[in-house]
């Protein structure tokens, strides 16, 4: 369980000042009596107001603190993370483009791997969950509208082939986009291999070549990512070498280049980029571009 506003956990110290009051002593007036063999409540009243002595008996201050934590736990708008992978109405994107038949380690293909995933998704669904399938290639195509047909959704999935064709996600997502409007608790999922944005950068030969000559060019890296065809807002992007942040929500800090220059200069280098635009990552190698291997390619003949 998560909590979306955990800020709101500091209300909780109001519970510190309900219990400073109830350990504050009682002030009576002093009178001189000639026996207190009667007054046996009196004095019963008088240890229950020793510190601690009276929190344990006081039933009232337990409801009160009962109900400021309620309080306070409601404020802090508790999210609970159930292991289905879809709810409610989810549209899914597979992503067919000639990068996701490539194969891993195990032999199988992206596209393999994401069609699996699909398919979990699509066996996680509730009794009144609906999906739909859109298949991004070089064009779009709607495999299967919102349904809950589960043997429907499955047929779907298993009619996306692997392609030689290049292309972005853009189209597909302003049209998962467009079906999502149309219901209360939509949710859009893209399973792809990172290549819209994650190999855009590592691919560019811009950020090769800044990576070669140790210059923390981060305008080259975003500019990368813009040409990736996902859609972001500016503001949202950070971008770090190495750990160090050189763009922070759309301003960028020059102060940090030196730092990162000198990191750009080890044999291992670690970029990250956030768009700002959900949870989900991918991680990709790549290598630099030097004048050399441009030199040595230009000469080689077959």
């Amino acid at each position: 369980m998560r909590l979306l506003s955990s800020t709101a956990l500091w209300w909780l110290l109001l519970g510190a000042i309900i219990v400073f009051f109830y350990l504050l002593k009682l002030k009576r007036k002093r009178a001189i009596v000639p026996s207190v063999l009667l007054w046996r409540r009196a004095l019963e009243e008088v240890e229950a107001n020793a510190p601690f002595k009276r929190l344990r008996r006081s039933l009232l201050l337990l409801l009160q603190l009962l109900v400021l934590i309620a309080l306070v736990f409601a404020l802090a708008r508790p999210l609970v993370i159930t292991r289905a992978l879809a709810s409610g109405s989810t549209v899914i994107i597979i992503d067919s483009t000639a990068s996701m038949g490539a194969r891993d380690e195990d032999g199988g293909s992206r596209l393999d791997k994401a069609k699996s995933l699909a398919r979990e998704m699509i066996g996680g669904l509730g009794a009144a969950d609906r999906a739909a399938i859109i298949e991004s290639s070089s064009r779009v195509t709607v495999r299967s509208p919102l349904t809950s047909d589960r043997a429907a959704l499955t047929s779907a999935i298993g009619e996306i082939r692997e392609t030689d064709a290049p292309g972005v996600l853009t189209d597909a997502l302003r049209l998962a986009e467009q079906i999502a409007r149309s219901e209360a608790d939509a949710g859009i999922v893209v399973i792809s291999d990172g290549g819209s944005t994650a190999s855009t950068i590592a691919e560019s030969p811009l950020v090769k070549t800044a990576v070669h000559g140790a210059d923390p060019n981060w305008g080259r890296i975003v500019a990368a990512a813009g040409r990736a065809g996902v859609p972001f807002d500016i503001n949202q992007v950070t971008v770090r070498i190495g750990g160090i942040l050189l763009f922070d929500n759309g301003l960028p800090r020059d102060e940090a280049a030196p730092q990162a220059e000198e990191i750009l200069k080890l044999d291992t280098i670690d970029i990250a980029v956030s768009l700002g635009a959900g949870e989900a990552g991918a991680t990709i190698w790549g290598c630099d571009l030097s004048a050399e291997y441009v030199r040595i390619n230009g000469e080689y003949r077959t």
